[in-house]
């Protein structure tokens, strides 16, 4: 009897990517059965319509922003990817036009995934209080960058990974609520080669291994995050779709700004 090596739900959260792509290669197959009169036409129009249940979680078609409440706390969370500031690829370029892009919108809270601590000159004029990943965790760095005074700060390790989470408790007048930049496992992944490696058990395992730390690292957020004093807000780069396990994990007990307000 053939086992199989590799656990099943980790393969199917971390195919969810590839949702997406599924559907408009669904889409295309139902047009091009329609013009040949076939039977199997239903087949792709199903697969589409049950995936609509959950594709407005992935593309707003009712944008509610203009319904927002003026005022409030204006936040950005953004994976500005070292603003293209490491040495084999630099783009002072690109990273102009990002740092000009916050500088514009200018957040009341700012959390950066795989942040670079040269951009940190450009900010503090605008950021009394901010918090970095240190440098000597060994881990990509996230960002917070705060107008509001920062109460404490630490980081949130994820074991066996590069990826991390920082928090930080702001004062927001009376208020006072703890703030998580998250950057769950990357996957990655480069080139194409790993379509044919070992002939795409490479390419299935690696989805397995990710999604699987997905999950444990989520836990560990969210085991966290049941100790803190104050209301919390997640921010961050999840890696998954709005539809995976680890998303709806992550959701439990919040409120997605997407969801309620659109983009």
């Amino acid at each position: 009897v053939y086992h199989w090596p590799i656990p099943a739900l980790p393969v199917l959260d971390g195919f969810a990517n590839f949702a997406l792509i599924l559907w408009v290669f669904n889409l295309m197959l139902f047009v091009a059965w329609l013009f040949s009169l076939s039977r199997m036409t239903y087949v792709p129009l199903l697969a589409v319509l049950l995936s609509l249940l959950a594709f407005d979680n992935y593309y707003r078609f009712k944008d509610n922003a203009e319904n927002a409440e003026k005022g409030g706390v204006h936040v950005m969370s953004y994976n500005t990817h070292s603003f293209e500031l490491f040495e084999w690829g630099r783009d002072e370029f690109r990273a102009n036009n990002m740092i000009q892009f916050i500088l514009k919108e200018s957040p009341d809270i700012l959390c950066m995934q795989e942040f670079s601590y040269e951009a940190r000159r450009f900010l503090k004029k605008e950021y009394s209080y901010s918090f970095i990943t240190p440098r000597n965790q060994g881990k990509t760095i996230q960002a917070i960058f705060s107008k509001y005074p920062l109460l404490s700060a630490n980081i949130l390790d994820f074991p066996n990974s590069r990826n991390n989470a920082i928090y930080a408790d702001l004062v927001l007048g009376k208020d006072t609520v703890r703030v998580y930049n998250v950057h769950l496992q990357s996957y990655r992944i480069e080139g194409y080669g790993f379509l044919v490696r070992d002939y795409g058990m490479w390419f299935v395992n690696r989805l397995a291994e990710t999604s699987s730390m997905h999950r444990k690292q989520v836990q560990i957020l969210k085991e966290h995050q049941k100790q803190s004093p104050y209301p919390v807000l997640i921010f961050g780069d999840l890696n998954v779709p709005p539809y995976s396990t680890t998303y709806n994990k992550m959701k439990e007990g919040m409120l997605d700004t997407y969801a309620e307000r659109g983009i």
